[in-house]
């Protein structure tokens, strides 16, 4: 038989040693983070654009077709009245801090004396020569590429309302004579 041997002179210990079960690598932290900031931003830029883009679809009015809704809107802008048989072209209306500038086409004006008897009957005018103007009006003026150097220049002065609402402060019509008729390029500033 074998000899048993004793073993219960050596000390054992109270702690276990187990070998360490291997643990799964640690995600890195702030990947989650940086996405969501970016996604923040990316939205919060987001909505500003959208809204800038909106917010000028709101205030500039551009038309090229007209039916009678755009074309009494224009005359409430312009402050006029349309005479018959006059074909509107273009009209714009941007709209800034605190004014409008509007810019008016319009053909088969019969004569220039016509046009103003109709549309600002009750609105004092003078007839101007571009030599009286800014160089920024003479730029607005010009009805297109070809027609730069209006026939005829007319300025209407309106008068500020009591009431201090808003007004033409600017009115400035140029007739071009275009074969038989006119074509009119009217540039125009209003306060409200």
């Amino acid at each position: 038989m074998s000899k048993k041997t004793d073993n219960s002179w050596i000390e054992k210990p109270d702690v276990v040693y187990v070998d360490p079960v291997p643990q799964p690598p640690q995600k890195k932290k702030g990947r989650g983070c940086l996405v969501s900031i970016i996604i923040a931003f990316a939205l919060f830029f987001g909505s500003i654009v959208y809204g800038t883009i909106c917010f000028s679809k709101l205030i500039n009015t551009e038309y090229k077709t007209f039916d009678d809704k755009k074309i009494a809107f224009v005359e409430s802008t312009l402050e006029c009245k349309l005479p018959d048989g006059v074909k509107p072209v273009h009209y714009t209306c941007n709209v800034g801090a605190g004014d409008a500038v509007i810019e008016f086409k319009a053909e088969g004006i019969s004569s220039p004396d016509d046009y103003l008897a109709v549309a600002y009957k009750d609105v004092n005018y003078k007839t101007v020569s571009m030599d009286e103007l800014s160089v920024i009006d003479k730029n607005k003026l010009s009805y297109d590429r070809t027609l730069t150097e209006p026939d005829v220049i007319v300025r209407c002065e309106f008068e500020k309302p009591e009431d201090g609402g808003r007004y033409l402060s600017k009115c400035l019509l140029a007739f071009y004579k275009d074969g038989d008729s006119w074509k009119l390029k009217q540039y125009a500033s209003n306060f409200i």
